[in-house]
């Protein structure tokens, strides 16, 4: 994983606003219910309208019941997404719909300060291959950093609750909506394209803040299955 540019706080709000409405979809409405088990930057696709979709359900997992646990360990995420992973998937100790809430959290301290929690501040080369194991033990061993005191409170504390270590006290997507951070758009009655007008650059802002090398961070959709 490189580091890369920051982007605006305000974009991150819509940004998180869309991945945490999918992510409710996913837990709450839709039959079976599916955790996604593999958020992360370049499964985060955005439209040229500035619509954001997730993609690459090749390591999702089906729960008929909205309380399920999962067990799976390194089935369920490729290699880059193992430094993503939350502490009870690195434990294998089960796992519910809220560990992609944990995911959601990593996915946007890395967007807002350009460097993973973990790598960023300790493994300076940040190169994809190195993170894996040594990311995972950090996971469970750590706590992750505060986000700088340059963002809002409600931001910083959007994040760290979605970094909650343990899954328990962690809160659920639906849950999200009402964190201050998010509130005002979702009581708002604004439709999404309504929105993203008042942020005509969102797209463009996304794409060239955090593209990274091969692999694009936050690119434009492609032909996957996406949500």
């Amino acid at each position: 994983m490189r580091s890369r540019r920051k982007i605006p706080e305000e974009a991150l709000k819509e940004l998180s606003y869309q991945v945490v409405c999918a992510l409710c979809y996913l837990h709450r409405e839709r039959s079976p219910h599916l955790i996604h088990r593999n958020l992360k930057p370049t499964n985060v696709l955005l439209s040229r309208d500035g619509t954001v979709k997730l993609g690459d359900f090749g390591h999702a997992k089906e729960l008929n019941d909205a309380a399920g646990v999962g067990h799976s360990f390194l089935g369920g995420a490729d290699e880059s997404g193992r430094c993503y992973l939350s502490p009870e998937r690195v434990m294998a100790v089960g796992h519910s719909f809220n560990t992609d809430v944990w995911s959601l959290g990593v996915v946007l301290y890395e967007a807002a300060t350009g460097t993973h929690p973990y790598v960023g501040r300790s493994s300076p080369s940040s190169e994809p291959g190195t993170c894996a194991f040594s990311v995972m033990e950090r996971i469970v061993d750590e706590d992750p950093p505060q986000l700088p005191t340059e963002f809002s409170d409600d931001f910083r504390f959007f994040v760290s609750s979605c970094l909650t270590k343990a899954a328990e006290d962690r809160p659920n997507s639906s849950d999200l909506l009402n964190y201050p951070f998010l509130s005002k758009i979702h009581s708002s009655h604004d439709t999404l394209s309504e929105r993203t007008l008042k942020w005509p650059s969102l797209a463009s802002l996304l794409t060239d803040s955090l593209q990274g090398e091969g692999e694009a961070a936050f690119g434009p959709s492609s032909p996957m299955d996406t949500v």
